[in-house]
């Protein structure tokens, strides 16, 4: 038999392994292999779409990594899927390397 589950609140938050961009809580630092003083190269996540925009600090559309972002309309669900568009940003010049970070997502289910 499926239970159709009822969902008071839902969250879903992302942490991020990585540090942040100072100043940004919406942009993750990349590791890259070779050493690199020129640019910082991170990460942006957002839930709806993504732009030139969603680079700058903090921009509304960008996820801020370690809170909280409520889901509407989660009422009787049987199933759920979430979508994530992550873009790839730069503070100066980005150099041909192999860029990496780790994040961790969960959903908060009341």
């Amino acid at each position: 038999m499926l239970h159709v589950l009822k969902v008071e609140k839902n969250y879903i938050t992302i942490k991020a392994y990585n540090s942040l961009v100072s100043g940004n809580m919406s942009g993750m630092l990349l590791n890259g292999t070779k050493s690199n003083n020129q640019s910082e190269v991170y990460v942006v996540a957002s839930l709806k779409n993504l732009t030139n925009q969603t680079c700058q600090a903090n921009d509304s559309s960008a996820i801020r990594f370690f809170d909280g972002h409520y889901i509407p309309n989660m009422d009787n669900i049987k199933s759920f899927n979430q979508t994530f568009l992550f873009g790839l940003c730069a503070n100066g010049k980005v150099i041909a390397d192999k860029y990496s970070g780790a994040v961790d997502v969960s959903f908060i289910v009341e």
